[in-house]
């Protein structure tokens, strides 16, 4: 520990090398710490500064956490925690950021990428004035508001084992598009992307459920209601099944269209769903097995036999005796040989 109860620390250029002997270095200061000029490599880094903490130049931890707690007196003011110049901070542990609520929090001029083998949590307030990269294998825990200007991407399984959630306690709100990779999202706050677009991944090729049915990665009504986007694209042919459950016009409103991709079978189960404008793209089957399927302000297309693998892939349309297709725009139905199937009464309108 180094502990500068009265005056400010300065970092430059230390080596791993020159580091490798202490576990974790903690550094503590009644003013503010400033890392400059030159990257530095320590195994585990502590930083608590009363103030300010200035980090100007790349901070790596090759065996353990990389934590960074500015304004620890909660004194508020102009003081936070700042990533000036465009940083990448790398961690072999867990990445943990923490400015005070009564301050400017986190604030990034610069585009800002972080990556960890743990998890990466973010305890405050965020902002950046470019594009971030957050790439975690153990989950992301956004506990304030975050905020972006450009393009933003979070991967919170990027080892991609099926242990890394996407957690967001505060806000999002990022002005360009937004990609997420996870193997499940718990979104307790707002997620928005303006007037650009939102893209959902499962990260270890798990199964998805929308609405009120659970999957590998599950999104419900209320998780997608808090999404804003022009446009939401969930799956990819990566993943393995679909299934949608009693997705409200209130939950989907603040969406353009939704574009849902699926290496197997995409399923629309129990209830009905209405979309603004909803793309659907099955590898194999689509499957809908409600009485209404509709959109109520642009197009419905449904794409069976996306592939075009053919076999037994097609447009199933299995609720008892009767099905509703209903789309304020244009209603399209695409499958491979096995075609359009309808167990009962089918009624169309577009």
């Amino acid at each position: 520990t180094i502990d500068n109860a009265g005056d400010a620390i300065f970092v430059d250029n230390i080596s791993a090398a020159q580091s490798d002997n202490i576990g974790t270095l903690i550094l503590s200061s009644a003013r503010h710490i400033q890392f400059r000029n030159n990257a530095s490599t320590f195994n585990a880094l502590t930083v608590n500064a009363t103030t300010d903490i200035y980090v100007d130049v790349d901070l790596t931890t090759d065996t353990g956490d990389l934590v960074l707690n500015a304004d620890t007196d909660s004194s508020g003011g102009a003081e936070g925690l700042f990533l000036r110049f465009g940083r990448t901070l790398t961690s072999a542990g867990d990445i943990a950021l923490s400015a005070s609520s009564n301050g400017v929090g986190i604030v990034a001029d610069s585009f800002v990428t972080m990556v960890a083998d743990g998890a990466i949590t973010l305890n405050d307030d965020f902002t950046s004035g470019g594009a971030a990269t957050l790439n975690a294998d153990n989950g992301i825990n956004v506990n304030g508001d975050f905020s972006s200007i450009g393009a933003t991407s979070f991967n919170a399984d990027s080892d991609a084992n099926g242990t890394g959630t996407f957690v967001v306690a505060g806000s999002v709100l990022i002005n360009g598009n937004i990609s997420i990779t996870a193997n499940d999202i718990d979104l307790a706050g707002t997620l928005s992307a303006g007037a650009s677009n939102i893209t959902i991944l499962v990260s270890d090729g798990g199964t998805i459920g929308l609405g009120n049915t659970a999957g590998d990665m599950t999104i419900d009504g209320t998780e997608l209601q808090s999404m804003t986007a022009a446009n939401l694209t969930i799956g990819s042919t990566a993943n393995g099944n679909i299934t949608v459950d009693g997705i409200t016009a209130d939950n989907s409103d603040n969406l353009g269209t939704v574009t849902l991709n699926s290496g197997g079978d995409i399923n629309f189960s129990n209830n009905d769903s209405t979309f603004n404008a909803l793309t659907v793209n099955a590898d194999a089957s689509v499957n809908v097995s409600i009485l209404t399927l509709r959109t109520d302000t642009g197009n419905l297309t449904l794409n069976a036999d996306a592939d075009s693998t053919g076999g037994g892939d097609r447009i199933l349309l299995n609720y008892g005796f009767a099905n509703v297709l209903s789309s304020v725009g244009d209603l399209t139905l695409n499958s491979g040989a096995s075609g359009v199937v309808a167990n009962g009464a089918l009624s169309l309108f577009s």
